[in-house]
């Protein structure tokens, strides 16, 4: 249930934030944004089949745009001097989303692998 009221509630800061937009591209919109991170590569690419070809056919994903963190996400690498795999930017990314929906993140990773 925990998770039905992440998707409905962050269906409700979309449809205040973007009143254009359709409400079945903003609850797409809400399920990926709330299931995304949690699952595996392969597992990602099973789920956005699932929703674009069984539940909702036709209907155009339109992703969040983030650009603003990816370009502070780039500015603070590079006045560390350090390199950034893309990787990294869109989990930092995600975890931001995450951390605005969600009272509660735990990050779970081998040893140096960047969770600090």
């Amino acid at each position: 249930m925990r998770a039905l009221k992440s998707i409905l509630n962050k269906c409700g800061e979309y449809k205040k934030n973007f009143p254009e937009e359709q409400e079945d591209q903003l609850l797409i919109r809400a399920m990926l944004s709330a299931n995304k991170p949690k699952f595996l590569s392969e597992d990602k690419v099973l789920f956005e089949a699932i929703l674009k070809q069984d539940l909702y056919p036709g209907v155009k994903i339109i992703e969040q745009d983030f650009s603003w963190l990816s370009e502070a996400i780039s500015e603070s690498v590079k006045a560390d001097n350090k390199t950034s795999p893309s990787l990294w930017e869109e989990k930092l990314i995600q975890f931001y989303d995450t951390c605005n929906l969600r009272f509660g993140v735990v990050i779970v990773g081998p040893p140096n692998s960047g969770k600090s």
